[in-house]
This record gives C-alpha cells, structure tokens and sequence, in this order.
C-alpha cells in the first residue's frame, strides 16, 4: 500500500483495454500560437504498452486574413502505469498535419512531427471517467512546438 508499481497482470483491470479522450488546449509552433482540439484512442496491448491514435484541429487568428486552421492526425506509443487513481503516462508519437499557409503565397502543405509526451488520467474511485493532460514537446516540421491540453474521457 501506497507503493507506486508498473502494470503488470494484477494492475491490467485498473488500466482498461480501451481509453477514449476529447480534450482543449493550446499550442505554441514557433512562431504561432493555436487553440488546440485533440481527441483520442488508446489500445492497450500488454501491462501498460498502448497503441495511441488521434486526431487533432489547431486553430489561429493571429494573422490579418483570418482564421489559420491546421488539422493533423496522430500515431504512437505509450507506457501507462496504475498508481491508484492516478495513472501517468509517458509516450512518442508521430504527427502528420496540412498546414493550409492561409493568406500566403505558399500552397498548403505537409508538416511531418515528432514529440515526447507526458500525461496523466484521474479515474475517481476508479471508475471509468477519467479526468486528464497531456504535455508534448518536439519537433513539426521545421520549426520547435510544445503543447499542453486537458480533457475528459472513458475507459473500458
């Protein structure tokens, strides 16, 4: 009791097969700054590895011409550990988004990302609505971004 332990075949029950996640945020790519729209699914494979899937709606105004819209979806990895109700999560993941270069000369193109992240759920009474963030920093195409949402969820 009150030891922090790695999700093996006892701790599976705690940590759901399926997580479901719609979450709001912000987001700074230098040099912009987006409200930030993620939803997500995670799969957990084995103890705490999970298979995570997404997609996610930026959205700016910080430009003369209007809105700035920067849709992406996601892919990656996660390891979660049960510690209660508590359960932190550390993961990578790939980010593939359209970046539509409004009021510019450029055409709309591809960003290729990468990020570290790190994140939690709070499963009251460990039920299966969870409370959670999300934390990432990494690379989108050239240019360095970090992120930070919150959101609400489900687990079965």
């Amino acid at each position: 009791r009150g030891k922090a332990r790695v999700a093996g075949r006892a701790d599976q029950s705690e940590l759901g097969r399926v997580r479901l996640r719609l979450g709001a945020g912000y987001t700074y790519i230098y040099p912009y700054s987006y409200g930030l729209v993620p939803t997500e699914v995670s799969f957990r494979l084995v103890a705490g590895l999970n298979v995570d899937l997404g997609a996610e709606l930026g959205l700016s105004r910080e430009e003369d011409f209007g809105w700035t819209l920067l849709p992406a979806g996601l892919a990656g990895i996660s390891y979660q550990f049960a510690l209660g109700d508590f359960h932190p999560r550390l993961g990578v993941i790939l980010r593939l988004g359209v970046d539509d270069q409004s009021g510019e000369a450029d055409e709309a193109g591809l960003r290729l990302g990468w990020a570290g992240r790190f994140g939690g759920d709070i499963r009251p009474r460990g039920g299966r609505l969870l409370v959670s963030f999300d934390l990432q920093a990494g690379m989108y195409g050239e240019p360095f971004f970090v992120a930070g949402t919150g959101g609400v969820g489900l687990k079965f």
